[in-house]
């Protein structure tokens, strides 16, 4: 039998001795996957702009202001340029 990555299911051969507790394993498994999956699906556990992320520590998803901070940096990103593009302007040329 052999491993499978990156999801450590494990295979069977037919007529296998034992396939009942690999197979047991193997959905033991596939339930822990899809229980951390099936928040993601869930649209009434995120807020608007919210991306999920996993935090390993505490074993749940959580939400993200990833896109809102992305949003914020590049209004603050626009601005410079435009405050150096008018410093440009403004400078006599050699």
């Amino acid at each position: 039998m052999a491993s499978l990555t990156p999801t450590g299911l494990e295979t069977i051969t037919y007529g296998q001795q034992g396939w009942n507790a690999i197979v047991t394993a193997n959905m033991q498994r596939l339930n822990a996957w899809l229980g951390k999956l099936l928040p993601l699906m869930d649209n009434r556990s995120r807020t608007e702009g919210a991306v999920p992320m996993w935090n390993a520590d505490n074993g749940n998803w959580e939400h993200s202001n990833a896109v809102q901070s992305l949003q914020t940096e590049l209004e603050a990103l626009k601005s410079r340029v435009a405050a150096l593009e008018a410093a440009a302007e403004g400078q006599p040329s050699a």
